[in-house]
C-alpha cells in the first residue's frame, strides 16, 4: 500500500521480519509497522502497526542498522551499541535470543549490556526465527 500525507518519513535502510518492518529515517530514527506480537515493534504493546510509527523507546539513539526475526527485532546505533526487544524465547524452544542472559519478553528496545560493557563494538546483526548473529567490528561472530 503506498504511503502518502506530508508526515511520511524518507527512510534510508529497511529491513522486513516475518509480518513486521523497521526503517531508519535520514535523521536516523527508527519506525516500525506491521504485526507487534510480542511487542516486537518496540511499542509496549502488541497492537498492530498499519502505518510507520517513530519507535519512541529509542528517541536520542542515532541508528545505523536493523534488522527483524520473526518475533524480535535489533538495532545498532553509530557508537556500535546492540538494542534488542520483543520475544525472549522459552525453555521448550529455546531461546535467550535478544542477548540479555535470559528468557524475558521485552517490550520496549533495550540495550544488550553484555555486549557494551564487554567493549565490543557490533558492526552487523541478523535476526532469524528464534536465533540472533551478531558481527563485532574486529571480526567476531557471536550468536544468541
Amino acid at each position: 500500500r503506498e504511503l502518502t500525507g506530508t508526515n511520511i518519513p524518507i527512510f534510508t535502510k529497511i529491513s522486513c521480519g516475518l509480518n513486521h518492518t523497521l526503517a531508519i529515517d535520514e535523521n536516523g530514527s527508527v519506525w516500525s509497522w506491521g504485526k507487534s506480537d510480542y511487542c516486537k515493534c518496540g511499542h509496549g504493546d502488541d497492537q498492530e502497526q498499519p502505518y510507520p510509527r517513530k519507535i519512541e523507546a529509542l528517541a536520542g539513539v542515532q541508528a545505523e542498522s536493523v534488522a527483524c526475526g520473526e518475533y524480535h527485532s535489533a538495532v545498532i546505533d553509530t557508537e556500535g551499541r546492540l538494542y534488542t526487544w520483543g520475544w525472549g524465547g522459552s525453555w521448550l524452544a529455546g531461546g535467550g535470543h535478544l542477548g540479555h542472559g535470559d528468557r524475558i519478553d521485552e517490550k520496549y528496545p533495550k540495550l544488550v549490556s553484555l555486549l557494551d560493557d564487554g567493549g565490543y563494538r557490533v558492526s552487523s546483526v541478523s535476526c532469524g526465527e528464534a536465533h540472533t548473529l551478531i558481527l563485532t567490528d574486529d571480526g567476531e561472530a557471536l550468536s544468541c
